[in-house]
């Protein structure tokens, strides 16, 4: 403990934010007529979370609606939504979601999306695709701009390039490419390319262990494509998937923020949605439910040749849940919130049977039932039996005894205060719309996830009987399902060789006039995709430095530093009811090469591997759930500013006013009275730490480049 306690520099920050005492109110529904002739009213809705009044219209002539989600957020959005179900693992809905972002009729320029991204004042632009929905957000301060923005998004939805420019697919989805005729024949192609390396053996168990249950769902197959499936699709395809759903009659659109001139936005979508007629469109996916029981299938992944499989195997089990009300599955997610808990019951349990994998409660919403489904990394392959054993037995412990009344509670107190917190997060606007709209898209309607974030204002209903009752549904489930991947070395050689030996063959096979053919388009598309977009950047831009909005928000700071050097500010908000405090504490006298048992010291810490003087690890848990929320609440980190070596441990968590003595006083026990004489449980933890970083390297090695 000496690298730490000759600490001089520390800054506490403080944040206080309010929890409102509100409660929700019902949707209520009404047909009237707004905005003229083009829409009407069909429903209203009073969102108190984010301080909003909600109006959904609806476009007569063609069904299209408009959510408008009216607060006084400065930080305004504009949104369109598709219900675009996954039907297989070409990657068709990916694939359309980035060659839309490359022009289209009125903007026909393919660098556009990126030049106003880094050249104007936007404060979101992007494109997300789901397994059921493609949505494209875009955000700004500016009310003129967002206009602007909003144009620009429709017309590539409605108008994209893409129909009439073959080359916009074989530059975004797949294409053979050669540079010269004397080259190797290549596979080139951004959604193919980002596929490569985002198709990883978690997701493949998760889409794996729902097909076991839901059959041919759109839950089962892998919205972004699977890399060998995705050189199956063909323009064709993409230009007909454009066709039967980017229609009015399947678009939501989405208004949020203090927006004053609501009928601008509503004048300018009918524009475009005027042009066409109402149209039924089918987004419905046949789904099959197999025999009643329990199925488990083991799955090879591919990985590099002398890969280690231990400690790398990824697990789901999930269990069919039916068809639950929008009440029940309301219920279901904080169900599944209080199963992630940490630390709680739940995940002790996994945790203390399973040292260094890592575990997650999930709900997926398919659009006929839902299932509840637990993801299980780092793990070895003979676990598989032993952790499905456990898993089930966490249940029937739940469902026989629920929780301890205190975690109960210390959960209600952790859902209502990240609720009366859910605007305070930078990217809350965004989740918002993307909740609202994926399960919208699973046929829960426009307000569903308003009404549970309402629900979650106040959380007296979740009790313990309610939780004896969800886990006595999911122990009498009549359909189970265990996916293991498995990584299987040398495998990722054996593909690499096999798609080289074909590219040879088809290279031998053309002529020499398709070969020139081929390196001439191969250089028309890299030549296309780097266009000047500075005349329609010159059209869409209205705001500049000189006139973009000043935002502000209401709070006071005081600095002061003592006699000490202890720097301490106080950050306080127009509201009350939860601190927030970050403390920065100076290491630059531990030399660089010690560095690194600075780090393995915080994650012993933070994983709870050691004891401290007065408590032992599983008391430490108790304690952290009984004075914080938030999960991890003590987190402890070794970051350094710019170049320098400056590194300092960064503490933070968050409470009431109520618990902070607590709070401290814990936080001050686990920095300086841990105790590390159980070399044991410290190779314990320290093999936990190896494997946890291991798994990180296999599945995300561009992040920690």
């Amino acid at each position: 403990m000496n690298l730490i306690t000759n600490n001089k520099k520390i800054i506490s920050v403080i944040v206080a934010i309010v929890v409102s005492a509100s409660f929700p109110c019902d949707i209520s529904a009404e047909e009237t007529a707004a905005s003229g002739s083009d829409y009407r009213t069909i429903s209203t809705y009073d969102f108190e979370t984010f301080g909003a009044d909600v109006h959904v219209y609806e476009h007569v002539k063609t069904g299209a609606n408009v959510v408008f989600i009216h607060n006084d957020d400065p930080n305004k959005y504009f949104m369109l939504e598709f219900d675009t179900p996954t039907r297989d693992n070409r990657g068709l809905p990916h694939v359309f979601e980035h060659s839309a972002m490359c022009g289209s009729k009125k903007y026909p320029s393919r660098s556009l999306t990126r030049a106003l991204y880094n050249r104007s004042y936007l404060t979101y632009g992007n494109a997300l695709t789901r397994d059921k929905c493609t949505i494209f957000p875009i955000a700004s301060l500016s009310e003129e701009q967002l206009i602007k923005f909003a144009d620009y998004y429709s017309d590539l939805c409605f108008e994209p390039s893409i129909i009439t420019d073959e080359d916009i697919f074989r530059s975004e989805a797949w294409r053979f490419s050669l540079e010269d005729e004397n080259d190797d024949l290549a596979i080139n192609g951004t959604i193919y390319s980002e596929m490569t390396g985002n198709y990883t053996a978690d997701r493949a168990a998760i889409r794996n262990a729902i097909g076991l249950l839901y059959p041919g769902s759109a839950s089962s197959f892998e919205s972004g494509g699977i890399p060998s499936e995705i050189l199956k699709l063909s323009y064709e395809d993409v230009k007909a998937f454009h066709e039967r759903y980017y229609h009015p009659s399947n678009c939501t659109a989405y208004l949020y923020g203090d927006i004053k001139n609501e009928q601008a936005f509503l004048d300018l979508l009918a524009g475009y949605f005027g042009r066409y007629g109402k149209k039924d469109i089918d987004v419905t996916v046949g789904r099959r439910r197999p025999e009643e029981g329990f199925v488990g299938r083991v799955y090879d992944f591919p990985a590099a040749e002398g890969t280690d499989p231990s400690g790398n195997t990824e697990m789901v089990y999930a269990v069919d849940l039916g068809d639950p009300s929008d009440k029940e599955l309301q219920e279901l997610y904080a169900f599944v919130g209080c199963c992630n808990t940490y630390p709680g019951t739940v995940t002790m349990i996994l945790r203390s049977e399973f040292p260094g994998a890592r575990f997650d409660f999930n709900i997926e919403q398919d659009q006929n039932g839902a299932l509840l489904y637990v993801t299980a990394g780092g793990m070895n392959e003979e676990d598989a039996d032993r952790l499905r054993d456990t898993i089930e037995k966490i249940f029937v412990m739940l469902a026989d005894s629920g929780l301890d009344e205190d975690e109960l509670e210390d959960y209600r107190f952790k859902v209502q205060t990240d609720t009366a917190l859910a605007r305070e997060s930078q990217t809350a606007a965004l989740s918002l719309l993307s909740n609202i709209s994926n399960l919208n898209s699973c046929g829960r309607g426009r307000l569903f996830y308003m009404n549970m974030r309402d629900r979650m204002r106040n959380m007296s209903w979740f009790d313990n009987d309610l939780v004896k009752d969800i886990a006595s549904g999911i122990v009498s489930s009549k359909r189970s399902a265990m996916s293991i991947v498995v990584l299987k070395a040398g495998l990722a050689e054996e593909n690499e060789a096999q798609l080289a030996k074909l590219l040879s063959e088809k290279k031998k096979s053309m002529t020499a006039e398709e070969k020139k053919k081929l390196v001439s388009s191969t250089k028309r598309i890299t030549e296309k995709a780097a266009d000047d977009p500075s005349k329609y950047l010159d059209e869409i831009r209205v705001v500049n430095a000189s006139n973009l909005p000043a935002v502000g928000s209401d709070h006071t700071i005081v600095d002061k530093t003592d006699e000490s050097g202890t720097r301490r500010i106080w950050v306080s908000t127009d509201v009350d009811a939860v601190n927030a405090t970050t403390m920065y504490l100076d290491a630059s006298s531990i030399s660089q090469d010690k560095l690194g048992y600075l780090a393995l010291f915080t994650d012993l810490v933070n994983g709870h591997f050691v004891p401290t003087g007065k408590h032992s690890s599983s008391e430490l848990f108790d304690m952290i759930s009984d004075s914080m929320y938030r999960e991890e609440d003590i987190s402890l980190d070794v970051s350094s500013n710019g170049n320098a070596y400056d590194p300092y441990v960064v503490v933070s968590f968050m409470c009431d006013p109520g618990r902070q003595q607590k709070a401290f006083d814990l936080t001050y026990e686990m920095l300086f009275d841990s105790r590390f004489e159980d070399t044991e449980m410290i190779r314990k933890g320290a093999a936990a730490i190896k494997s946890t970083i291991q798994n990180n390297i296999e599945r995300n090695p561009e992040s920690l480049i």
